[in-house]
């Protein structure tokens, strides 16, 4: 969890502008419902109850991962990493909804689905052949990012037809939900949270 919290910390500190920022601490106070400037794990469940997009990651082990002194609470600089988090649509094992911190498993067939409808597995899960699931085809998130740039980087040469330009828009839009990389300033302006 480091690397994300770290992440998490750069991507506030450089990428973020000063409205951008007011924007996330209201978020903050918005999720904190006594004011007592620190979200609770059940102001956060509440919170997630208005988000079912986020459900998954509302079940998962998230809050105690986030919740660097474990105290029970989220002071704002762990709110930071949650809302990275989300943002960046890292995923749970959708077999022991477990937070996927690092590597995991990709259905195939389910990538076309929204990022957190997807069907992802944790390390041990897919090791272990724990899940029950309607398709077979996975990958790790590296050798698809991998996969998909280089197939990116071949469709982007010569002419495209309207097929292989959808394709390259699917891949995109994939390649960009595998590695996490949200327009996190451009999403904070238009926040639907905010």
């Amino acid at each position: 969890m480091e690397r994300i919290t770290a992440a998490a910390k750069a991507t506030y500190k450089n990428s973020l502008v000063k409205e951008e920022k007011e924007k996330m601490k209201q978020l903050f106070k918005s999720i904190d419902k006594d004011g007592d400037g620190k979200i609770s794990t059940e102001e956060l469940k509440l919170y997630f109850e208005t988000q079912p997009e986020q459900e998954a990651l509302g079940r998962s082990n998230i809050f105690s991962l986030i919740d660097e002194n474990q105290d029970g609470f989220l002071q704002f600089g762990e709110f930071v990493t949650l809302f990275y988090v989300i943002l960046s649509n890292i995923p749970v094992c959708n077999a022991c909804t477990e937070f996927t911190e690092g590597v995991f498993y990709v259905c195939l067939d389910c990538l076309d689905k929204p990022a957190r409808q997807s069907y992802n597995l944790c390390v041990s899960c897919y090791y272990r052949e724990d899940f029950l699931h309607e398709h077979a085809e996975f990958l790790d998130n590296y050798t698809l990012f991998s996969d998909m740039r280089e197939k990116l980087q071949g469709s982007s040469s010569g002419g495209t037809s309207k097929a292989k330009s959808r394709k390259r828009d699917k891949m995109k839009k994939a390649l960009k939900v595998i590695t996490g990389l949200a327009a996190i300033g451009s999403f904070i302006v238009s926040c639907p949270w905010g």
